[in-house]
């Protein structure tokens, strides 16, 4: 038997949904960049909603692009503009009628919701109205957090856990304390896309030791970062996607030509991994990651990465692994090797799949 292949639907903040397709995908190369494109839908499924358009977003890295490289399916985005606030469209749902149409045109195996603000009404109704056609459908409906952290988080996944079925979160290890329901919570983490991030063999790494990460109202980095930088040593310094507005294939070619890069994790409330752990480890990078109890859980301090505490202490390990190359290699590589085997894209996805059909999905 062929292995099943789920259509995957995921909505992606208050603007957008994305449907995962569990038939066979068609591979390209994940290194190209591609076009955006728009797909045309039934005009009956938009008169009424001209806003609304399927766009397939080849730069999706969190989701589509990880789901086609790893073989396991496919996956589209549609796109929504919507008010963000209920004074501004009165009472009558703006885009759930449309919405439902297009889940009945699509048949999506699986739904899933990501980045949405949980505090603002017309989302929670509208995921609401999604919820239940999938309550009616069987249709599985997920609701994926990059930071189920604070206090206000774990109380609106609770909210939502009448329509959700599985809250996914990809920077936690463990499950927040004190919910009711631990089995409807799942933690991963922060999948890569092969095709950007990648070892790359014997190549050049000419960058000694990066950061590359927002600084601007980030106090806590800017000092973690001073004793490195007035030291002298090589290090390059960059604000990432975000402040510095850096492309993926720019940012992603430091991380593959770096030796080392680091990591400073810092919440007011708990400790959390974020998506450069798994950037600098796909890349064969040495990781620096500031010590916390959440990147433990996912790699071995001193073997798969090496940790530090104070901005004096980050300082002196850089100079020794520079004075040492071959030591920082061979943790790298570890690093890397434990990326290869537990985390890669198709990792990631067997990990949902499984844990909504269980083995089954495969056969």
């Amino acid at each position: 038997q062929q292995p099943l292949q789920p259509r995957v639907l995921v909505l992606k903040g208050p603007q957008a949904l994305c449907l995962l397709d569990l038939q066979a995908p068609e591979l390209g190369a994940p290194a190209v960049e591609r076009c955006i494109t728009e797909a045309v839908l039934p005009a009956q499924l938009l008169h009424s909603h001209p806003g609304v358009r399927l766009v397939q977003k080849p730069n999706d890295l969190l989701f589509g692009e990880p789901l086609l490289v790893s073989g396991l399916g496919t996956y589209q985005m549609i796109h929504i503009p919507m008010p963000m606030r209920a004074s501004d469209r009165g009472t009558t749902p703006l885009w759930s009628p449309g919405m439902i149409r297009m889940l009945q045109a699509l048949q999506p195996d699986l739904v899933i919701c990501c980045r949405l603000d949980w505090e603002d009404p017309p989302t929670e109704e509208s995921c609401r109205a999604v919820g239940a056609w999938c309550q009616e459908t069987g249709t599985p409906f997920l609701a994926v957090w990059t930071d189920l952290v604070t206090r206000s988080d774990v109380e609106a996944s609770l909210r939502a856990l009448e329509w959700i079925d599985v809250h996914v979160s990809i920077d936690r290890p463990r499950i927040p304390d004190g919910v009711p329901d631990p089995d409807r919570f799942l933690s991963t983490w922060s999948t890569q896309h092969p095709g950007w991030f990648y070892h790359p063999g014997n190549g050049a790494r000419p960058i000694v030791v990066n950061f590359i990460g927002e600084r601007t109202g980030r106090p806590e980095r800017i000092a973690m970062l001073k004793p490195l930088k007035d030291s002298g040593l090589s290090f390059y310094e960059g604000g990432g996607r975000g402040e510095e507005r850096l492309s993926m294939a720019r940012y992603a070619r430091i991380h593959r030509t770096s030796q080392m890069s680091i990591n400073i994790t810092s919440h007011p409330t708990c400790s959390h991994v974020k998506g450069r752990v798994f950037e600098s480890i796909a890349c064969g990078a040495l990781l620096l990651e500031q010590a916390n109890d959440a990147t433990s859980q996912f790699l071995r301090p001193e073997v798969d990465y090496v940790p530090f505490t104070t901005g004096d202490e980050l300082r002196d390990t850089v100079a020794y692994y520079q004075r040492y190359p071959a030591r920082a290699r061979s943790i790298a590589e570890a690093g890397h090797a434990v990326y290869q085997a537990r985390y890669t894209p198709g990792h990631f996805w067997s990990r949902i799949f499984t844990r909504l059909w269980g083995s089954t999905w495969r056969t």
